[in-house]
């Protein structure tokens, strides 16, 4: 048996060896928080995204002005139409609008939530990481 045909180990300082670590440590980290923040911006995004429409309706309800505001404006009864339902909205709003009534403005808002999401999970992330458990 001879042990030159086998390989040996290659040796390097330890100087360089803590350097790559850390740079590859370093790396990996960096990539985990990006992958944090991506996770928070998508799921920001699909949750707003999916509930737009709901707060477009509310919007509108909240905008609509009361039966009694709207009498003492325009000086004269208005004729009773009944309440304004999300329901009524809705279909409201898609008579008049379409589909697309109920995705106005929702680029904004999307984008507003990945934003948002993004650095609050990365937040949450690094105070699990910093504060004592």
């Amino acid at each position: 048996m001879s042990t030159a045909s086998s390989p040996s180990p290659v040796i390097t300082s330890s100087s360089s060896s803590s350097s790559s670590s850390s740079a590859s440590c370093a790396a990996s980290s960096l990539s985990a928080a990006a992958a944090i923040a991506a996770a928070g911006a998508l799921s920001g995004a699909t949750a707003w995204f999916l509930s737009f429409p709901l707060d477009c309706i509310k919007t509108r309800i909240q905008g609509m002005p009361s039966a009694d505001l709207a009498r003492r404006i325009e000086g004269r009864p208005l004729p009773r139409t009944g309440p304004y339902s999300a329901v009524r909205v809705a279909r409201l709003m898609f008579a008049s609008h379409g589909l697309s009534a109920f995705y106005s403005g929702v680029i904004p808002s999307v984008l507003r939530a990945c934003i948002v999401s993004g650095s609050r999970f990365s937040a949450y992330e690094l105070a699990l990481r910093v504060l004592p458990t």
